[in-house]
């Protein structure tokens, strides 16, 4: 056990204080598995395929008691399926004294009774603090789940993938790291990764020359006719609100210059202004 101080308190009083942790941590123990208890009496496990039902299995009656109980003791439904799942996969027996509840619930998922009984009295060696016991990081670890503080390189991979599964958030995260010219290198050393920069670029310089050609109003004006004839371009122009907007504008604008002609410039339409002055001289 290393003798340095842990942050400013020497590592006397740090003992002293985590001795009488340990005791708080064996009430909270007792205090969640007395919790679960009778969240299973009052519904006990279902027999739904898998070793540990996941969120929604288990039929709909099963939560609607569940959280009148959690209500009627101040918790969340999931604190209370927590607790009650614990207490299900861990009888009195194979309960320790020291260990969390949080790693009795996370090694509750190890399917086999035998191993799970006997894993929980073998704990892994804690590199940090050159001990063996039961973290929840070694716990996580120990089922395959992602720890709180991923270590390994696979770990920390996982653990980017599930906020950057927005494409916003991974593109952005993507045009950071790609300043590095390190993992600039790595990237194109993937040839999947390689051709789709390679397409975006090749996207990107197309409306990038067709933006050049269209500057003149008049050819804009033809390319888009041209091209508003193909039912996939017309369905995307009319999606663009701002797009859409104009075209719906030009129309507007156009029908009244078309009456606007049609009354100066046709027969009916000297009648046609005619007859609306006359009205206009009744009223």
């Amino acid at each position: 056990m290393p003798t340095a101080a842990i942050g400013p308190i020497t590592r006397e009083r740090y003992e002293q204080i985590i001795a009488a942790d340990r005791e708080l941590v064996g009430q909270m123990q007792r205090i969640q598995f007395t919790i679960g208890g009778p969240a299973l009496e009052i519904e006990p496990m279902q027999p739904v395929g898998g070793a540990r039902p996941a969120p929604g299995e288990e039929p709909f009656g099963v939560d609607v008691s569940l959280q009148i109980y959690a209500d009627d003791r101040g918790l969340s439904l999931s604190t209370v399926r927590c607790y009650r799942f614990a207490a299900h996969r861990r009888p009195e027996e194979p309960r320790r004294h020291g260990v969390s509840h949080k790693v009795h619930y996370i090694l509750a998922g190890i399917p086999d009774d035998q191993v799970r009984f006997e894993t929980i009295d073998a704990p892994p060696l804690d590199e940090r603090a050159r001990v063996r016991r039961w973290t929840t990081g070694l716990a996580k670890k120990h089922v395959g789940q992602l720890t709180d503080r991923p270590e390994t390189p696979s770990q920390k991979v996982a653990a980017i993938h599930r906020p950057a599964d927005d494409d916003e958030v991974a593109a952005q995260v993507a045009t950071d790291v790609l300043r590095r010219p390190a993992v600039a290198a790595n990237v194109v050393a993937d040839d999947t990764a390689r051709h789709m920069v390679n397409k975006a670029q090749t996207t990107q310089h197309k409306t990038e020359v067709v933006h050049d050609l269209v500057e003149d109003d008049a050819v804009a004006a033809q390319v888009a006719s041209d091209v508003l004839r193909r039912p996939e371009v017309a369905s995307r122009v009319v999606a663009d609100d701002t797009a859409r907007h104009a075209v719906n504008r030009a129309q507007t604008d156009r029908s009244r210059q078309q009456a606007d002609v049609f009354r100066r410039e046709t027969p009916a339409g000297w009648t046609v202004r005619k007859i609306e002055r006359s009205r206009g001289s009744w009223t």
